[in-house]
């Protein structure tokens, strides 16, 4: 316990090397990822594919963004369903050598649609109360002056809140994998 803490307070108190070549550029960035994860509801297995869209203000060692999730779990016969997001992102950064690690963290609102179960209960339509929260670290790799690879790895927290059944919250795995351009 006593290593790791010691470095955490070397990454943290350790100043930034002359060379910022690698660092990652201040300013916007977009950036288009494939997220695998759990899906928010239902029996059927299987996984939920989601297409992400990210704009972000990156600003020395933290930054702030935006995601928009569409996804889609197929299931099986008596189970799909589809999700959009909105959510609100902050992060924090710190510039390796090549490699730039991050932590973040996501909540915002979520629509759901299709045909699931809540519990013992099969429900069909849509439901917009709905919130997912995202909970991640990750890496981000240059692959050009513009252009990083970037990859996400952590836990998702999701819950819909329908009117006529009980609420469900499902919290699960997820990993991201992208492309980030720096404008």
């Amino acid at each position: 316990m006593r290593l790791a803490a010691s470095v955490a307070l070397l990454l943290l108190a350790t100043p930034a090397a002359a060379d910022d070549s690698s660092r990652p550029t201040a300013g916007p960035q977009v950036g288009l990822s494939y997220m695998l994860s759990r899906p928010v509801t239902g029996e059927s297995g299987g996984a939920d594919h989601a297409l992400v869209v990210r704009g972000e203000l990156m600003r020395p060692d933290f930054a702030v963004g935006i995601a928009l999730e569409g996804g889609y779990a197929p299931g099986n016969d008596e189970e799909t369903l589809r999700r959009f997001a909105i959510l609100p992102m902050i992060g924090v950064y710190r510039a390796m050598d090549e490699v730039t690690l991050r932590a973040d963290v996501s909540i915002g609102w979520q629509l759901l649609d299709g045909r699931t179960r809540l519990g013992n209960v099969p429900v069909a339509g849509t439901e917009a109360r709905g919130v997912r929260a995202e909970l991640a670290i990750g890496a981000d790799a240059p692959l050009s002056r513009p252009a990083t690879l970037r990859a996400r790895v952590g836990l998702a927290l999701d819950a819909v809140f329908p009117v006529q059944v009980d609420a469900s919250t499902r919290l699960g795995p997820f990993v991201e994998l992208g492309l980030v351009l720096a404008l």
